[in-house]
C-alpha cells in the first residue's frame, strides 16, 4: 500500500517555482539594490512608486525632532 501524501506538496512546490519564473516575471526594477520582478509593466510602475515615496521621505534619524 503506498501512501501518496507528498504529492500535493510537490505539486504546490513546482506550481510556486513556475510562477516565479523570469518568464512569468519579465519586468525587472533597476533600481539600486532592487531586482524585483513582476508580471506586467504596470505591476513595474506601481512598485517604482515606492522607490520614489523613499527618496522624497527619509526616515527620521533624530527623535527630537518629534517632539
Amino acid at each position: 500500500m503506498q501512501t501518496l501524501v507528498h504529492e500535493p506538496l510537490q505539486f504546490y512546490e513546482t506550481l510556486a517555482r513556475g510562477m516565479n519564473s523570469d518568464q512569468e516575471r519579465p519586468f525587472v526594477c533597476n533600481a539600486p539594490g532592487c531586482s524585483q520582478r513582476f508580471p506586467t509593466e504596470d505591476h513595474l510602475m506601481i512598485h517604482r512608486h515606492k522607490h520614489e515615496m523613499t527618496l522624497k521621505f527619509p526616515s527620521i534619524k533624530n527623535d527630537n525632532m518629534l517632539s
